[in-house]
């Protein structure tokens, strides 16, 4: 029986490894249409889908099958890497899924499970306008923030 069990969580970690590789072959798909064949951004993000869409199936029919085998979902660090992967698209509703197959399966999160999806919920950020005083300052439609410093986001 221990070999068993010994068995599924190995087996868990692989399909979390296999979701992991459709996962970064989406996000691959959506870059080479999106940069070397010039296809527009949505229109790449459709292109790749299906791939996320395998990615997803994947991870339900782990839920399943750890349940029914009684096995906890592994570490944390290989479902992170799936989050990154899905995080890099801002695949948010597939991201949440990862989180809570993370809770179904026992998967204890840390701080960079948590760190990768705030980083995945930040959309680019573009300066609209440099200024140097308030003379050439825009007039205020909207209220504005300013961020001054370092940031990794």
């Amino acid at each position: 029986l221990c070999q068993r069990r010994e068995a599924y969580r190995d087996l868990v970690e692989l399909r979390v490894e296999i979701a992991n590789s459709v996962a970064f072959t989406a996000g691959s798909k959506i870059w080479n249409k999106k940069y070397r064949e010039g296809v527009p951004g949505d229109e790449a993000v459709g292109l790749a889908d299906d791939l996320f869409d395998q990615a997803s199936a994947i991870i339900d029919e782990l839920v399943l099958s750890a349940k029914e085998w009684q096995v906890k979902g592994g570490s944390a660090s290989r479902w992170n890497t799936l989050v990154q992967n899905l995080a890099k698209r801002r695949q948010m509703p597939r991201i949440f899924k990862v989180i809570d197959a993370m809770d179904a399966l026992g998967v204890v999160k840390d701080a960079e499970t948590f760190e990768r999806v705030a980083r995945s919920s930040v959309a680019g950020v573009q300066p609209a306008n440099v200024v140097d005083s308030f003379e050439t300052m825009p007039p205020a439609h909207f209220p504005e923030v300013l961020f001054i410093g370092r940031s990794n986001v």
